[in-house]
């Protein structure tokens, strides 16, 4: 018996939607085929070239932050508004007066202005400068009081910076016809430009007439080191990466002062709708000799008003970085643009050439200590730098013992010893009986010759003619005094005689009188001829 079965094939399965056709379908069955190292390769290639995009932009934008701006750190052709201080303070009380250097006049010696802090130590090595300068000494970290004589500034802020500008403020009306020297109270310190850092061959060496023709302003230090001068010094100061620097690094006082003098220049010079005007490029680099030592002529001094030194010092005291040694630095870049302002002035008068302002902020080495201190032919010079002259010593720190080592007998501590001085009465004023000694005036004639004349402007001849004439009249009036002394001591001599005739006791009270105005007049000499001594 035979049974049939019959089995029927399978049906056809439908068409699939039309979203499940045949090709997408078939890629799906592909894909499901593909072994999993394959599938990994590709992930990762992907991945790979994700990253090397993400690491090819990072390169493209360190080398636009590094390349960038060596196109144009010169500041050629830069235009900044520059000319005016802006800053509107934010008190309507400013500080009291406690900054008017006795005797001081236009018709005095250079004032030597000196930002003293106790760690200087005392002043005596400052006696041998006595003649040559009108002392005008500021105690910067001493507390603020009414009872003391001394100078005195509103706050101990900005390092040498608040004495410099209490100093202008507070004798602008009396600076002299000769000029104006800042400087430190330390004698040894690192950054004076003399081969043993000493700062009294410096000042006695210091031919102010010389370095005060043309600009009207210069630095003490001629080497570059140590100043943004150098190619080499490092990014521009608004740059990304100073900014990132000053961030990710915050005690890299460089980094953080240069980022923070960007931002300076805007509440400094802007306001009024200027600050774009006043606003450093990112590739913009202001070039500034080191360290806030220098000479500058009165006639630069008044290029701005007193108003504007007035809200200088309040943007000091009011919105100045706290840190000390920030808000010092910035004001150590500042001091040229104030003082060569008529010197790069564009055309329009409303903006400074950056370009100009750096090539005059950084003279050549061999000029610069040829112009100021006589040293001239010096052998081994380069832009920045000549041989033997100077160099940055470890950590920029001199040894302890080093004052004592090199005082060469002109002061026990080499600037850590002795008495402290207070301002001074004009030196030289003594009836002529001063001898003044001047080592540097005498090292400076007789390289006179060696030095190259400038040319100078009209204006610098007309301000040394000046000068000259109230130097020729200082000696017509010790001559005139001595003069009178003489035919005062004269006619005492001849009523002395008188009285000896007339009755001997008369002669022995005109002696006694006679001798009394001798010792006022040698005590009078002795005031006029030495620092009031603390």
């Amino acid at each position: 018996m035979f049974v049939h079965i019959s089995i029927d094939p399978p049906a056809a399965p439908a068409d699939p939607p039309p979203r499940f056709k045949l090709p997408r379908r078939q890629r799906l069955l592909d894909l499901l085929a593909t072994p999993t190292s394959t599938l990994f390769v590709s992930a990762f290639t992907a991945q790979a070239l994700l990253n090397l995009g993400l690491f090819g932009v990072a390169l493209l934008l360190i080398l636009y932050v590094n390349l960038a701006p060596s196109r144009s750190t010169s500041g050629a052709g830069r235009k900044l508004d520059w000319t005016t201080v802006r800053y509107t303070s934010k008190t309507e009380r400013l500080p009291d007066v406690r900054g008017k250097c006795p005797g001081l006049n236009a018709e005095s010696h250079p004032a030597l202005v000196v930002a003293h802090v106790k760690d200087n130590g005392p002043l005596r090595w400052l006696d041998r400068l006595h003649g040559k300068y009108h002392y005008c000494i500021y105690h910067v970290d001493r507390p603020v009081s009414r009872d003391r004589e001394e100078l005195q500034v509103p706050a101990n802020k900005g390092h040498e910076a608040m004495a410099y500008l209490t100093f202008i403020i507070d004798n602008y009306p009396n600076i002299p016809l000769a000029g104006v020297v800042f400087t430190h109270g330390s004698r040894f310190s690192w950054h004076n430009d003399e081969p043993t850092y000493d700062n009294l061959p410096l000042l006695e060496a210091l031919d102010i007439p010389a370095a005060l023709e043309g600009p009207g302003y210069h630095n003490l230090r001629c080497d570059w080191s140590a100043s943004t001068c150098a190619k080499d010094y490092g990014s521009p100061q608004n740059s990304i990466e100073t900014k990132l620097n000053a961030k990710t690094q915050p005690w890299d006082m460089r980094s953080a002062s240069d980022a923070a003098f960007a931002d300076s220049l805007v509440a400094i010079f802007g306001g009024f709708n200027r600050d774009e005007q006043a606003r450093l490029g990112r590739s913009d680099m202001v070039k500034s000799q080191c360290c806030a030592q220098f000479v500058v002529s009165r006639d630069r001094i008044y290029q701005h008003s007193l108003k504007e030194y007035l809200a200088l010092r309040q943007w000091l005291l009011e919105d100045a970085p706290q840190d000390d040694k920030i808000s010092g630095r910035i004001m150590s870049y500042l001091w040229h643009i104030l003082f060569l302002r008529k010197e790069v002035m564009s055309e329009s008068r409303d903006s400074l050439d950056l370009g100009r302002l750096n090539q005059l902020a950084c003279p050549s080495a061999s000029d610069c200590y040829c112009k100021l201190y006589g040293r001239c032919d010096l052998e081994g010079c380069l832009d920045g730098h000549c041989m033997g002259q100077y160099t940055i010593p470890p950590d920029f720190t001199l040894p302890d013992d080093w004052a004592r080592m090199h005082d060469k007998g002109d002061d026990a501590s080499g600037g850590n010893g002795g008495q402290n001085l207070e301002p001074a009465r004009e030196p030289g004023r003594s009836g002529g009986r001063a001898k003044v000694q001047d080592e540097g005036v005498r090292k400076q004639e007789s390289n006179q010759a060696k030095r190259p004349k400038a040319g100078g402007r009209p204006e610098d001849a007309e301000i040394r003619k000046e000068a000259q004439k109230a130097e020729e009249s200082r000696k017509e009036a010790e001559g005139q005094q001595q003069a009178d002394d003489r035919k005062k001591e004269k006619a005492g001599t001849a009523q002395e005689s008188e009285s000896e005739g007339a009755q001997g006791g008369t002669r022995k009270e005109a002696e006694n009188s006679r001798k009394e105005a001798d010792r006022e007049q040698a005590e009078h000499w002795e005031d006029d001829n030495k620092p009031i001594i603390m």
